[in-house]
């Protein structure tokens, strides 16, 4: 297990993949910061702050740029094995399959929960670059456990990508499939009734900054925890049977 583990880990360091993701971790905290600048200059006067500049950074990871990123890195790590045909010569060893997708899955949290670290203290640089207010202790441990907290709940939804790419053996289906939930979690996010059960809009709900009145986390931990572990053991069931062409 600690072979597979380290030889994961070493694809993922020799990989041009960890560099391309870390640009794409970037795009949220860019992207509000040039928007909260333009804000700043339109209405003189008006004070940024960090905070607010750390929930709107969260608010485009948890319900679009995180899952349609980890879904490709999700079908990266698993459609690579079949692309350079190596899934073939690993199962020629005495090699669990069950350990072979747990380390993936282990290498795959840990790289999500890096891109939301760097996410997170990319904030805190152009916080500081663009001259936000309130910057204080409680507000980077509060969003530093927020961020962590989105990144663990965003990698909970990886496993159905994992399952598709098994399944067509191509980048297509899966990235389709984020796509779709994507846009999915955009329109729901709009909605009382399903926000908080449709998974894909559930890492926001559990980690938004201000939880509504009268609002329940155990249909949201249900829903999550549901989608993980059916989809987790349909790709341990199909790892497990399936021929390796």
């Amino acid at each position: 297990m600690l072979n597979l583990l380290y030889t994961e880990m070493m694809k993922m360091k020799g990989s041009k993949m960890f560099l391309v993701s870390l640009l794409g971790a970037a795009v949220a905290p860019v992207m509000v910061f040039f928007m909260l600048i333009t804000y700043r200059d339109r209405s003189p006067g008006v004070e940024i702050l960090f905070s607010n500049f750390y929930n709107q950074t969260h608010i485009f990871i948890a319900l679009m740029i995180g899952s349609l990123l980890f879904g490709l890195i999700a079908t990266y790590i698993i459609n690579r094995e079949y692309q350079e045909d190596t899934l073939k010569n690993l199962f020629t060893i005495p090699v669990s399959r069950t350990g072979l997708l747990i380390s993936k899955l282990i290498v795959l949290f840990g790289w999500i929960q890096i891109l939301m670290l760097a996410a997170f203290l990319l904030c805190l640089l152009l916080g500081v670059i663009g001259s936000f207010e309130a910057l204080n202790i409680s507000v980077l441990t509060n969003h530093f456990i927020q961020y962590m907290k989105t990144g663990f709940l965003l990698f909970c939804l990886t496993p159905p990508v994992l399952l598709i790419t098994m399944l067509f053996k191509n980048y297509v289906p899966s990235i389709a499939f984020t796509i779709m939930v994507t846009v999915i979690a955009i329109i729901v996010i709009n909605s009382d009734d399903y926000v908080s059960i449709y998974p894909w809009t559930v890492p926001f709900v559990l980690t938004m900054e201000k939880v509504p009145p009268n609002f329940s986390i155990y249909p949201s931990i249900l829903s999550i925890a549901l989608m993980f572990l059916a989809s987790l053991s349909g790709c341990l069931l199909y790892l497990n049977r399936a021929d390796i062409q």
